[in-house]
């Protein structure tokens, strides 16, 4: 996940394993950028599944579901974090930023569509299920 232009986040699961993170520190490191790992819970796979940016410095979170140290190191990076609803369909912070303060979600998440509109953020809902 790009936060801004010095920092990534990489989240180590059980899909991304500490030499792919090592890696991928390395790499980005040699351009003068921080890679920040974050261990992931359970069987989650992705970052984009807990943190997502919506923004210039805004990111969608599970803040449930991530690190309190990181969510601290977000605050020291000076990002505005926006909540997801713990109700709300598991897929509500995979949402995709069409632009800057703009995200298209899924559909039955709809509390945490209320928050990014609170914050400015404009949400399009649709229907993921494909179905």
């Amino acid at each position: 996940m790009i936060l801004d232009r010095n920092h990534v986040a990489v989240g180590q699961s059980c899909r991304v394993n500490e030499e792919g993170c090592r890696q991928i520190a390395e790499t980005l490191g040699t351009i003068g950028i921080e890679t920040i790992v974050v261990p992931l819970s359970g069987y989650s796979l992705h970052i984009d599944g807990d943190i997502n940016m919506v923004d210039h410095k805004t990111c969608l979170c599970k803040t449930w579901d991530l690190p309190y140290w990181f969510l601290e190191r977000l605050h020291e990076l000076d990002m505005r974090i926006i909540e997801a609803d713990p109700d709300d369909d598991y897929l509500c912070v995979n949402a995709i930023a069409v632009r800057p303060g703009r995200v298209i979600m899924t559909r039955g998440a709809e509390r945490t569509a209320e928050n990014l509109a609170k914050a400015g953020i404009e949400v399009r809902m649709i229907d993921f299920s494909g179905g």
